[in-house]
């Protein structure tokens, strides 16, 4: 009798196991699991010609960005160049009466002059750089001055003509060397 009950009781336990593996239970209450559907994009409109739109379909550009590790004035006039615009110096910032000569060095090879600007930085220049508010350009430099020619515009940006002024160094006051 006792192995008919083991018997028993091991049959019952597996015909439950089965039934148990066989049936989903249902799920739990509130949770609700939307039906997967597959998702298929439509096709380009095609444009008047019957091709496929390409601007729908270019990706958009990431941003520029600058380089850390180059010269910011390269990268600045790299900028002006391809805009067509040119940088202007800091001896372009005033009207030529402002600046002081402080000194004047001729040599055979090249002359340059020293000038102190309103804010009392000092700049080296030399024949052909750019000085003055009204695009000058320096065209001389002799012992004891610097000529600018500066370019006068009408309102229609037309040259009209140019003026040169001399920056000179100060007078003596009265000291013997």
């Amino acid at each position: 009798m006792m192995n008919t009950l083991k018997i028993c009781a091991v049959s019952a336990f597996a015909v439950m196991l089965l039934a148990s593996c066989q049936s989903k239970e249902p799920p739990a209450q509130g949770v609700v699991t939307p039906p997967k559907k597959a998702q298929v994009t439509p096709p380009p409109p095609p444009d008047v010609q019957g091709k496929p739109d390409e601007a729908a379909q270019a990706k958009p550009e990431a941003p520029k960005r600058r380089n850390p590790f180059s010269n910011y004035m390269l990268n600045v006039k790299a900028q002006a160049a391809e805009k067509g615009k040119r940088i202007k110096g800091p001896l372009e910032c005033c009207e030529l009466n402002v600046f002081r000569l402080i000194a004047v060095v001729n040599a055979r090879d090249s002359s340059f002059g020293l000038v102190l600007t309103p804010d009392g930085k000092r700049y080296f220049v030399h024949v052909g750089d750019m000085m003055g508010t009204r695009d000058g350009k320096v065209i001389k430099l002799e012992s004891r001055s610097l000529t600018v020619r500066e370019y006068i515009y009408d309102e229609f940006g037309k040259l009209t003509g140019h003026s040169d002024t001399p920056v000179r160094l100060p007078e003596d006051s009265g000291l013997k060397r």
